[in-house]
């Protein structure tokens, strides 16, 4: 207790210097460079749950805002909490009502309780990090959908199906400044990025073992999540907010249901079926007693190993590490500004490669892609034929071209992206790249491809991935292109998951499509996610092949917060 009062006094003991100009104005230089009379207050108090306990003066597990139960925080009926309702319950009550019925300590004077307009009930302010991304996410939601495969398989079963989720989520395709989780590594503990990670990945991997109502629910609260990360938040992303808040509070009762559904399944299994009402609740009792038993032990250490406690078995023997390049960033902060997210610049990254063909059929042969001298001389068709929408089947009938064709490994995307570690103008950059070597296997990756700029979001974008970067100078004009693969979207999302479905085009024959357009049409990186249905990833399976094994994906628009807003919106 002598604790507790010594960290509130010595907050107060910090900010006293401005109680004077809490309630007389003083003449500051404001940065417009006038001079105006100021009154100082204090703002919001950013603090996870622990720390507010601390700071409210309240019991813990009781709400530091509010007077609601801990056993019922959504109940109807609760009010604000505030100085002026503490001081009228503690000169009412006896400390043990107080402990007991109304969760306050009675001999805590929190710190802004001696300062103007201050309330710390009002000025806590929820912690996205801390009380949403690891307290609801990791603490909450993961644990949850763990224990449902273990009451829904069986332990043997669960085991070999959170296995599989866990290759699953190292299968995942590299994009820039994504953290990867490989199979086989120990960790000490998880850090907000390592979580912020997991969740980019998280409900493909889980889709298919798992009801859809729980993929939903859990969709709908990362859609929260993501929206209340937004650089601005207008009225409508206001109102998808609540939309998905209001969504996530009506399907988590699938938890609760078959949390319900332990408690008779799994003692009636235990019983012999005879009079089994009786045994049942025997059953119940006694697990309740070791499952209070079990927590006690582990909050005292009791039952701590070599290591310190960590993720939920099974997803936590993974340790998330930096993908990048040896030589070049994957993605940085770009000085400069921008303040229009459909403003994209993509170039080719200035250095060339060596060691490629530098004519088109035999470039054409060392890529193995024997199609590619028609859909170039088709590019070259259309720039030459503007007005036409569809150009020649036939390479005799396009212009033909006997020029120098330079390779490039990469290409760098600069956009606005505020939301995301950004430069101070709000531009950010990523680098995209078709390489036969990355870490010793070769990486070709999937971009967004603008095709309707009239609409918006997936309506004016198709994916493609980059079999190869390439620049060319024809008819006196430089020309960056880009060869790729189609991808085509569905109609409408995925119902559970909420992320646009994309396939792989194929041709009449079975062929992959390719197209030859310029780098001017990309709008940046676009991250895929296998769909993997109720396969199994392959114990050797490696995630640079994952693109190539798979025929369906998500597209992952929780891979960045840009993402999110540029096509995860309505």
């Amino acid at each position: 207790m002598f604790c507790r009062q010594l960290y509130h006094s010595c907050l107060e003991l910090v900010f006293a210097p401005l109680k004077p100009y809490m309630m007389e104005p003083k003449v500051m230089k404001c940065p417009d460079g006038h001079f105006r009379r100021t009154i100082f207050g204090l703002g919001p108090y950013i603090a996870d749950y622990p720390e507010q306990v601390y700071l409210s003066g309240v019991v813990s597990t009781w709400c530091p805002k509010c007077d609601a139960l801990p056993t019922d925080l959504d109940g109807s009926g609760s009010h604000h909490c505030s100085h002026i309702k503490t001081d009228l319950l503690i000169k009412t009550f006896n400390p043990s009502v107080l402990w007991d019925d109304f969760g306050l300590r009675h001999n805590i004077v929190p710190f802004t309780y001696s300062f103007p307009r201050a309330d710390i009930h009002e000025l806590l302010a929820p912690d996205l990090l801390h009380q949403l991304i690891e307290g609801v996410f990791k603490d909450h939601l993961v644990e949850w959908v763990l224990e449902y495969l273990h009451l829904e398989h069986g332990e043997t079963v669960a085991l070999d199906i959170i296995e599989d989720i866990d290759r699953r989520i190292s299968a995942v395709p590299p994009f820039p400044g994504l953290r990867r989780f490989p199979d086989g590594r120990d960790y000490q503990q998880w850090t907000g990025d390592d979580l912020k990670a997991l969740m980019k990945v998280f409900l493909a991997t889980i889709a298919g073992y798992v009801p859809s109502v729980m993929v939903r629910c859990i969709a709908a609260f990362m859609d929260a999540c993501y929206i209340a990360h937004r650089n601005a938040i207008d009225s409508p992303s206001l109102e998808h907010f609540q939309d998905c808040v209001e969504t996530f509070h009506q399907l988590r009762t699938i938890f609760i249901e078959v949390g319900h559904i332990r408690a008779v399944k799994e003692p009636w299994r235990r019983s012999n079926r005879y009079h089994a009402l009786t045994q049942m609740l025997k059953t119940i009792l006694r697990t309740d007693r070791m499952t209070a038993l079990h927590r006690h032990l582990e909050d005292s250490g009791a039952l701590r190993g070599p290591g310190p406690p960590g993720f939920p078995s099974g997803l936590g023997n993974n340790v998330p590490i930096d993908l990048e390049d040896l030589e070049d960033d994957d993605e940085a902060v770009v000085p400069g500004k921008s303040e229009n997210m459909s403003d994209f610049d993509v170039q080719l990254a200035f250095r060339t490669q060596h060691g490629y063909p530098s004519r088109l059929y035999p470039l054409a042969m060392y890529i193995q892609q024997p199609k590619f001298p028609l859909v170039f001389a088709q590019f070259l068709y259309k720039f030459s034929h503007p007005d036409e929408l569809v150009a020649p089947s036939t390479i005799d009938e396009c212009p033909a071209f006997e020029g120098a064709i330079k390779v490039h490994h990469s290409a760098i995307a600069t956009f606005y992206a505020p939301s995301d570690l950004s430069g101070s103008g709000g531009l950010r950059r990523e680098r995209i790249r078709s390489t036969p070597h990355f870490f010793g296997h070769p990486r070709r990756d999937t971009v967004f491809v603008v095709v309707d700029d009239s609409q918006v979001g997936m309506e004016a974008l198709e994916i493609g991935r980059v079999l190869l970067f390439f620049s060319f100078e024809y008819r006196r004009k430089n020309f960056s292109c880009a060869l790729i693969n189609w991808f085509v979207h569905t109609d409408e999302r995925d119902p559970d998951t909420g992320m646009w479905v994309v396939k792989q085009e194929l041709d009449r024959r079975g062929q992959p499509t390719l197209e030859v357009i310029h780098v001017d049409s990309i709008a940046r990186a676009a991250h895929l996610l296998p769909i993997y249905g109720d396969s199994r990833v392959p114990e050797n399976f490696h995630y640079h092949c994952a693109l190539d094994s798979y025929r369906t994906f998500f597209v992952n628009h929780y891979v960045d917060h840009h993402a999110h807003e540029f096509i995860g919106r309505d």
